[in-house]
């Protein structure tokens, strides 16, 4: 299984961009009872829709039968078909399968560890404009996963993310440039991501609470509040640097008091 998926992995990373992947009208009409099952629960329904669709070729499906196994949704969680299914899909160029595949070569599920694979799938999926890709890229560069550390060319990925409103990607955007760790020290810049990511991560908080949901990658609520805390923090620390011997304005919104 692993030579045949790291073939694979080959054949994405060599290809060209693949054409749109959404899919045709007629393939949503073929979908549609999958969708409803999936609203009503029913996942092994769903399950049994796709994979008779993936077994025709169809990248979409291939990647939702995937994404199926691996959440063991309706059946045993299976990271091997997972695995297998991610592959294929993504042999069409099938970003959101990249990214899955890349994933299971990170964490060693239904494959054996990979970085170096890991950050090619990444690397692939955030050509084709996968936001959640673009950071993982950033984050291997970074930290040296799969290749040499590389902080400054981590840079260019985060920012994509970034400014598609990741969070997580505008903090480790100002935390590079606060330290100047390989990269050059930008104070403003700093400011302005710990800002961006306090504001992205208030407004998480106030679409719980009015019960609008959450973004699509909703974080948990102590993650938020932590990550909250840590960037208003962070904030503050910047503008009392930028701004010596001016009491810096303040950071974070006053809590409402309870009734």
């Amino acid at each position: 299984m692993r030579k045949s998926l790291l073939v694979l992995v080959g054949v994405v990373a060599v290809g060209g961009c693949a054409s749109d992947l959404k899919p045709t009208q007629i393939q949503r009409m073929r979908f549609e009872p999958a969708r409803m099952a999936e609203l009503r629960g029913d996942h092994a329904t769903a399950l049994a829709i796709y994979e008779d669709a993936a077994e025709d070729g169809i990248a979409y499906a291939q990647y939702r039968v995937a994404r199926i196994y691996e959440a063991g949704l309706g059946t045993a969680r299976d990271y091997g078909q997972a695995a297998r299914w991610y592959a294929a899909a993504s042999e069409q160029g099938h970003p959101g399968a990249q990214r899955g595949l890349a994933r299971l070569y990170e964490q060693g599920q239904g494959v054996e560890a990979d970085a170096a694979a890991a950050l090619a799938l990444y690397r692939e999926a955030a050509a084709s404009g996968d936001v959640s890709a673009s950071f993982k890229v950033g984050q291997f560069l970074e930290r040296g996963r799969g290749t040499d550390p590389d902080p400054a060319a981590a840079v260019a990925y985060y920012r994509v993310a970034a400014e598609n409103g990741r969070f997580d990607a505008q903090l480790a955007l100002a935390q590079l440039y606060e330290s100047g760790t390989d990269v050059a020290a930008d104070p403003a810049e700093a400011e302005r991501w710990y800002a961006a990511a306090a504001e992205r991560l208030a407004l998480e908080g106030a679409r719980r609470r009015a019960g609008a949901g959450a973004s699509r990658r909703a974080v948990s609520e102590r993650t938020r509040r932590a990550e909250g805390r840590g960037a208003w923090a962070r904030l503050a620390a910047c503008r009392r640097r930028r701004r010596p011997g001016r009491r810096p304005a303040q950071a974070r919104p006053a809590a409402r008091q309870r009734r």
